[in-house]
């Protein structure tokens, strides 16, 4: 089936055209693909009316169209397509499905198809959409920062290095709030690179640090509790809350080539669900081993997908460990035994990693070029063969 057979709709006064956009990622890479006209919509050729949200829409999703494109898109039935595959909407997280369940009864949107793109790539049903498809954005995401920002092929990273690892820990979620504590309650912090900055619009507020002590033992919890009692305190590299915004388009070579690994905090921690970020990619980009706090299976995908992970230096087995408690624990564990190596061990089982730092490197380069365009490809035809069959529907 030629991907020439599907039109994609909008409302004209807010078609997204960031970077990332399914307007620039899909309709303008795809010469096969255009934008139709809304109100000439003819329900014999397949086609897809685009919405694109943030968190922060949920609410108001359909009342920031304008009204009369909603009440055209209700008349014609027209199938929907939400497409958000920079966030993992883990299965359990039910108020935001039950949000929009009650915005399609209010709109009268039941009977329009609907699809949903989504950052999850357990590729879990949502039973509030007709289908649900997986897609991993965050490689295509991460090539559009480095070209937007210019940024050359890494450098091959030197033995010698002076920092045992590097952590970023940004945004303040649970998890993550987790695990920077959890580093310097240890004293991991020494001899790291490592930040926790928080965000001044999403402050560390009680909820937040609440959420975070489900992460920890209770020495942990008190350790987490005492922290917020004093007073938090940023741990700063090179952004802060404020100057961070722009960091998805930054690798810093400096941090990559003076530490021997990546310890990564990934957004998601749940079992519900794998997201993998430009976070964990970054690090490929920039040759660098990784152990990853993130969800469970995070390594299992990645190698399914054709990268290596680093057996020789982590124990991986956390990988397999549902219990978020245990699973950070080994995390930790893992980093603390090679911290406490000699200068030459470190160097020697670095070393040992070079071939599979230039494979992923160069595996990420080979996806650049297909494997987001392969997976949407998939995604449109099936969603076309799926109009085709329910035409009842329409």
């Amino acid at each position: 089936m030629s991907s020439s057979s599907i039109q994609f709709l909008y409302d004209n006064r807010k078609i997204p055209k960031h970077p990332n956009s399914f307007y620039r990622q899909v309709i303008q890479k795809n010469p096969n693909y255009a934008i139709g006209d809304l109100f000439e919509y003819n329900s014999e050729v397949p086609s897809l009316f685009v919405i694109e949200f943030l968190w922060a829409d949920v609410e108001t999703i359909f009342e920031n169209l304008d009204q009369h494109v909603l009440q055209f898109i209700v008349k014609r039935r027209i199938p929907i397509l939400f497409y958000f595959p920079t966030e993992g909407f883990c299965i359990n997280e039910t108020g935001w499905t039950d949000n929009l369940k009650k915005q399609f009864k209010k709109h009268n949107l039941q009977k329009n198809l609907k699809y949903f793109v989504t950052g999850n790539l357990l590729n879990n049903t949502i039973e509030i959409f007709d289908k649900t498809f997986s897609l991993n954005c965050f490689e295509r995401v991460l090539e559009t920062a480095l070209y937007d920002s210019k940024l050359q092929k890494f450098n091959k990273i030197k033995n010698n290095r002076k920092y045992d690892f590097l952590s970023y820990n940004a945004n303040p979620r649970p998890g993550r709030n987790a695990l920077a504590s959890e580093i310097i309650r240890h004293g991991l912090n020494k001899n790291a690179l490592f930040s926790w900055i928080g965000n001044p619009d999403w402050m560390f507020d009680r909820d937040n640090q609440n959420l975070s002590l489900q992460f920890l033992t209770q020495l942990g919890q008190k350790h987490y509790t005492d922290i917020f009692k004093k007073g938090f305190t940023p741990y700063i590299l090179d952004v802060n809350g404020s100057s961070k915004a722009g960091v998805v388009n930054l690798i810093n070579d400096a941090h990559y080539s003076n530490s021997y690994f990546s310890l990564i905090s990934e957004t998601e921690t749940s079992d519900q669900c794998i997201f993998i970020t430009e976070k964990t990619y970054k690090a490929i980009y920039a040759g660098h081993p990784f152990i990853i706090w993130g969800n469970p299976g995070t390594l299992t995908y990645l190698r399914s997908i054709g990268y290596k992970t680093f057996p020789t230096l982590f124990d991986e087995s956390y990988d397999t460990e549902l219990d978020p408690v245990k699973r950070l624990a080994m995390i930790l564990a893992e980093v603390k035994k090679f911290k406490e190596l000699s200068i030459i061990e470190k160097q020697l089982l670095i070393k040992m990693q070079n071939d599979i730092v230039e494979h992923n490197y160069q595996h990420l380069l080979s996806r650049w070029d297909t494997s987001f365009d392969i997976d949407i490809d998939w995604i449109i035809k099936d969603i076309i063969n799926d109009i085709k069959e329910n035409k009842d529907r329409l």
